[in-house]
C-alpha cells in the first residue's frame, strides 16, 4: 500500500461526508480515496470487501502517522518513541 507524503484535506472531508458522520465508515472511505494498492487504486466496495475492520484500523493508523496502543517505534530522525 502506498500514500502520498501530502495528504489533502478536502479527500478527508469528502470521506466524511460519504460515511454520514461514521468514523469507521469514514475511515473505509479515506484510505481507498487516498492509497493506492500494488500500484492500483481500489473503489469504497472493493476495499470494503478485502480489508478487515482490524486491518483498516492498523492501516489508518500507518497512514495518519501514528502507532496503536502497545505499539514501539521509530521517528523520522530513528529516535525510539514510547
Amino acid at each position: 500500500m502506498s500514500w502520498p507524503q501530502f495528504k489533502p484535506h478536502g479527500i478527508w472531508m469528502k470521506a466524511t461526508r460519504l460515511a454520514k458522520g461514521d468514523p469507521q465508515g469514514a475511515m473505509n472511505t479515506y484510505l481507498p480515496l487516498l492509497c493506492k494498492f500494488d500500484g492500483e487504486k481500489l473503489t469504497i466496495a472493493e476495499f470494503k470487501e478485502l480489508v478487515p475492520t482490524d486491518d483498516v484500523l492498523h492501516l489508518f493508523g500507518e497512514v495518519m502517522g501514528g502507532m496503536m496502543p502497545g505499539e514501539e517505534g521509530e521517528d523520522d530522525e530513528g529516535n525510539v518513541l514510547h
